[in-house]
């Protein structure tokens, strides 16, 4: 849980909660649950399922503090009141740092929200970070809003999500995005830097040939279904070897970005909004 000083709100209603307690119960009608200590903040449907806890083996289990992704670094460093959405399976107990999720994958969440409606007041953060998350919102476009509005001016945004990727869900996933759908849902920021992330390697697109070989399992039997399926397979395995090679070759950028597992972005909110 952060040390530092969050003043929430109503994830209904959106008025202040200067004395925030579980069990709280807003003027609106709308009441603070939790879950093993873990307040829920925002709407659920009757019987929703929010523990997932037994879903935490289809989570990587990660530490942002060290994850390898100096725009997250350089936010840790400068100390920075930090919001995570979709955190899953984070281990990482920094002080400075909000984990937030709409489901529980792990006991070390702050709290359970819903990215398109946050119950955090405006202008509450340094720095907001997700990590394969935006894939699995319905309205990515409103949680990039969202985002804008807890940002602190001049406060940072880092996204990576999905490009060519497989289906998978956590329990959901609707969009896979491009560059170019990152940028126009986040063109309210400054734009520092978009393009196809290094951080999400190419084994994506040997999940993919997998799939392929394991359809054609319905081809009838015949030599040419197998010498496909023995194809991908060599492939899917071939690609992480020569992965640092392809991405780094700045006559491959094109390609790269065309066919790119995942994207990511690093923009500011302006410091003087218009």
């Amino acid at each position: 849980m952060s040390n530092f000083e969050l003043v929430l709100r109503c994830p209904a209603c959106q008025s202040g909660w200067p004395n925030f307690h579980i069990e709280l119960q807003c003027a609106c009608g709308f009441q603070v649950k939790a879950i093993e200590g873990i307040p829920i903040l925002r709407a659920t449907q009757a019987n929703e399922r929010l523990d997932y806890y037994s879903g935490q083996k289809l989570l990587n289990r990660i530490n942002s503090k060290n994850v390898g992704i100096p725009r997250i670094n350089n936010a840790f460093a400068r100390n920075d009141l930090m919001l995570e959405l979709g955190a899953g399976v984070d281990v990482c107990n920094a002080p400075n740092l909000v984990k937030t999720d709409a489901f529980i994958y792990s006991s070390q969440l702050d709290y359970v929200v819903d990215a398109h409606c946050m119950p955090f007041e405006d202008n509450s953060f340094d720095f907001v970070f997700s990590l394969a998350v935006f894939e699995h919102l319905y309205a990515p476009w409103v949680a990039a809003k969202e985002i804008f509005r807890v940002l602190r001016p001049g406060g940072r945004v880092y996204i990576l999500t999905a490009f060519m990727q497989h289906m998978h869900g956590y329990p959901y996933h609707y969009f896979n995005m491009t560059t170019m759908g990152l940028r126009e849902i986040f063109k309210d920021f400054e734009i520092i830097k978009c393009m196809p992330s290094p951080h999400c390697p190419l084994t994506q697109i040997g999940h993919i040939m997998d799939d392929l070989g394991k359809m054609t399992d319905a081809l009838p039997a015949n030599p040419t279904a197998q010498e496909l399926k023995m194809h991908l397979s060599k492939a899917s395995q071939l690609i992480p070897m020569v992965q640092g090679q392809l991405i780094k070759k700045e006559s491959n950028f094109d390609l790269w970005q065309q066919i790119a597992p995942g994207v990511e972005l690093f923009a500011r909110k302006p410091a003087a909004e218009i």
